[in-house]
């Protein structure tokens, strides 16, 4: 006997129910009674999540928790086994780890798939999957819902038109969520106005698979399993740090699928389900242009009277939130909010997107005029520190802004050295001579 089981024999013996000298036992030994107790512990198993997986990544034989994600080496059955029956107090004879597998799904790999079962089996190769999305279960038929809930959106979202487009948008996750929009939600913000206790305490019970992240390399970041596994993430004050990542982003918001990496293994395109919602205290969370599809904006959420009034009423909704039965209620609203006229692919513009148009264009507008105000001949890396040191987003359209302000960019001869220069389009060359000294020395 192995030392592992030589200590799983000991343990057992010492509840009473194996003796210390035997082996686990082969299926033709066990009584009936003693397969109809295993029976029910492998049945419980399965309730359990729990699975058989042989995949790529390990040579060796493995369970798999599909609610938890998890991985867990086949020796911890038999230690499971016998907590189970002692707390059962039932009287049962260690079966062989194979025994108790026998009857579970094995799987190669998992899969993120709303809508789909718990298991499914690809038709070309006929190898099964274990599928870690998990629908919400309401513990009652409750619909009574608390008036506190649909003030907090009233107060949330005042407009009307906005709130209840909104509102449709979320409850499409919970109707369709195996149908990805392609325009995601811009909630402009002070801060403490109820953006990060929608999603933590109202909408994550419900969709089980959310997430909220700080920056956009948790989303955009080579590794990130965001676009995998997720129905919702919460962008919270968010800001792109490159003009690259925001391109980055923009290709992620609209595509239904998305190339992913795990760390030790090759990548691959996979369905994608996710729905962002960015949450900024920024007058420009984003560079937007006048065609953008990508973002509904609503207006800025404001407090209705100030912080410690919203901190009060979202308190009082809290308690009612806590209350058995409430979650179920709020799923149903969300299960039966009225979709006509919803297009998950198409979305209109508001008056607060286009807000944020002019300001992209006022604002660098605004930080070019200024700085050619000090310095008339500049070079086009000293502009764009005035961005990087603010921490801002560099400008796209910098032709089209040289261009506004009368300047171009283009290679001059300068004191017998050849450079490109930012400059006023007629100037001359003894005017370039005299206005340039040459770069601001760093230190």
């Amino acid at each position: 006997m192995t030392p592992h089981l030589a200590l799983v024999s000991d343990t057992y013996s010492e509840l009473g129910y194996l003796d210390s000298e035997s082996s686990p036992v082969l299926a033709a030994e066990l009584t009936d009674s003693e397969k109809a107790i295993i029976r029910g512990y492998v049945d419980n198993l399965k309730t359990r999540g729990f699975c058989v997986l042989n995949d790529s990544t390990n040579n060796y034989t493995r369970l798999f928790n599909r609610h938890e994600n998890q991985v867990i080496p086949l020796s911890w059955l038999h230690g499971d086994f016998i907590r189970k029956i002692a707390k059962e107090k039932k009287s049962c004879r260690l079966p062989t780890v194979n025994y108790l597998t026998l009857r579970l799904e094995h799987i190669i790999g998992k899969k993120f798939v709303p809508k789909a079962g718990e298991f499914f089996t690809s038709p070309v190769s006929e190898c099964t999957y274990a599928n870690t999305y998990r629908a919400y279960k309401p513990k009652s038929d409750n619909k009574i819902l608390n008036p506190l809930f649909i003030k907090f959106f009233e107060r949330l979202i005042p407009n009307k038109d906005d709130r209840d487009l909104v509102l449709q948008w979320l409850s499409h996750i919970f109707q369709y969520p195996d149908q990805r929009p392609s325009w995601h939600i811009m909630l402009p913000s002070d801060t403490g106005c109820g953006k990060g206790f929608l999603v933590e305490r109202i909408l994550d019970p419900l969709l089980l698979h959310t997430s909220v992240v700080s920056s956009f390399s948790r989303l955009t970041g080579r590794f990130s399993t965001l676009l995998e596994d997720k129905l919702l993430v919460l962008l919270d004050d968010c800001k792109p740090r490159t003009l690259s990542q925001q391109t980055e982003l923009k290709s992620l918001l609209s595509e239904e699928r998305a190339y992913i990496e795990h760390k030790g293994k090759d990548g691959g395109m996979v369905n994608t389900y996710t729905r962002l919602i960015l949450a900024s205290n920024e007058l420009k969370p984003l560079d937007l242009e006048e065609n953008e599809r990508r973002w509904f904006v609503t207006d800025k959420l404001v407090h209705l009277e100030n912080l410690v009034e919203t901190q009060s009423f979202i308190a009082k909704l809290t308690v009612w939130l806590d209350m058995p039965g409430s979650l179920d209620a709020v799923h149903n609203f969300f299960m039966t909010y009225d979709l006509e006229g919803f297009n998950h692919k198409q979305v209109r513009k508001t008056q607060a997107l286009l807000d944020i148009v002019q300001n992209s264009r006022c604002l660098d507008g605004d930080i070019l005029a200024n700085f050619i105000a000090d310095k008339r001949v500049f070079t086009n890396k000293e502009w764009m520190q005035v961005y990087d040191d603010e921490d801002m987003n560099r400008p796209k359209n910098i032709k089209e802004l040289l261009s506004g302000a009368g300047y171009v960019n283009k290679h001059r001869t300068v004191h017998g050295e050849r450079l490109r220069l930012c400059h006023p389009i007629e100037m001359s060359a003894d005017d370039l001579a005299k206005a340039w000294p040459g770069p601001v020395p760093a230190f």
